[in-house]
């Protein structure tokens, strides 16, 4: 293709990208650096980088889709090193991102266009989880801060951690190679499986494409997950019981077959009081068992404090699994019954047992699958 002609200058490459996510059915969202080492107006004392440059930057940037999932801003208080800023060429530092960039004001401006657009970072809608490394806590609360986020804290602020795919930076370097597919996957468990969602960072070349290694490694990663994380046994299972079951009200049912019905909708919970329970699932054969994902209904908040997880042959003599890990679920939890997430460890069961230790208020969950 002519890139002189379709991809020449006069190409709108955020919409172009708005346009082709859209056309796959994918979210997608773009990431902005207030902190800008070239304008002049950066860290001049006044308002008149916000007010000129940024808040019209992030407005154009919502027009391109109102069905955009988020805006991700960067820190941006300054550094040690100079910039040019229209030719300053020095070192400029900001007191306070929030007051400097105006949130208030940005969150109006892009949410009137685009209202469920998450503000992430500098504006305050959802929290780095703390690290580039590609992992969250094994506690991991949506409010607070950092990896594993704060239970007394008031501000919903869901984790999000990013993390390098290659091994020489987040920007396309040559000679760079990608993780393999079961580091990948490992990064996948440490935080989409601990109640983050993930950042990968996969940089294109100078052509603008993904490396081939890249889409390689990509597409095994979608095997692992397809090939580890779909056969979900909990469908299977001869029997599902719960110790304590919520009375159903005049339009719903919280019965423990909602958490096996594929429906984000309906869930199980207990009664107000209840603030521990158990739910045991039964097979008549002994199955290999390797990953248990539990999902709180996320709507009424996030509850579960501690649970705990059992296995056994006999329906009597009970085994705990992953043990020292099990404290917070969140929108999603995937655990590795043979306690690694560096490896892949079958348990043998016909019976697995979950207990809800404690909980901030009675517990709640709509999706129980066992891999």
């Amino acid at each position: 293709m002519n890139a002189g002609n379709e991809y020449g200058r006069n190409t709108n490459i955020p919409a172009d990208f708005a346009a082709a996510a859209r056309e796959l059915d994918m979210k997608y969202g773009f990431y902005v650096s207030p902190w800008d080492l070239n304008s002049k107006y950066w860290g001049d004392g006044t308002s008149d980088y916000v007010n000129k440059v940024f808040l019209p930057q992030c407005l154009e940037l919502a027009q391109y889709g109102s069905d955009q999932f988020e805006m991700w801003f960067d820190g941006a208080t300054g550094g040690d090193h100079a910039g040019y800023y229209g030719g300053a060429n020095t070192t400029r530092t900001i007191p306070n991102a929030a007051t400097y960039y105006d949130i208030p004001n940005l969150r109006d401006t892009v949410h009137a266009i685009a209202p469920n657009c998450v503000m992430w970072g500098v504006g305050d809608e959802a929290r780095w989880i703390g690290n580039e490394a590609g992992w969250a806590g094994e506690t991991n609360w949506s409010m607070g801060w950092g990896e594993s986020g704060n239970m007394y804290a008031w501000k919903w602020k869901a984790g999000e951690s990013d993390a390098k795919a290659t091994d020489k930076g987040w920007f396309w370097h040559s000679g760079e190679s990608p993780k393999s597919a079961s580091a990948l996957f490992k990064i996948y468990l440490e935080t989409v499986g601990r109640n983050a969602t993930l950042i990968l960072n996969f940089p294109p070349d100078q052509n603008g494409e993904l490396p081939s290694a890249d889409v390689t490694v990509l597409k095994q990663l979608g095997t692992l997950i397809n090939n580890r994380l779909t056969n979900d046994k909990a469908k299977t299972a001869t029997r599902i019981t719960a110790s304590a079951t919520r009375a159903a009200g005049a339009a719903r049912s919280y019965d423990i077959s909602n958490v096996t019905d594929d429906d984000k909708d309906t869930y199980w919970a207990t009664d107000d009081g209840d603030l521990s329970a158990s739910i045991t699932l039964e097979w008549e054969e002994e199955q290999s068992l390797y990953y248990v994902m539990l999902m709180e209904y996320i709507k009424l908040g996030q509850r579960v404090k501690s649970f705990t997880i059992e296995t056994s042959l006999d329906g009597q003599t009970w085994t705990k699994r992953a043990t020292g890990s099990t404290t917070t679920i969140g929108y999603k939890r995937i655990v590795p019954l043979g306690g690694s997430t560096s490896s892949y460890t079958a348990v043998k069961a016909k019976y697995l047992r979950i207990t809800i230790d404690d909980a901030r208020g009675c517990p709640t969950l709509h999706t129980l699958s066992v891999f």
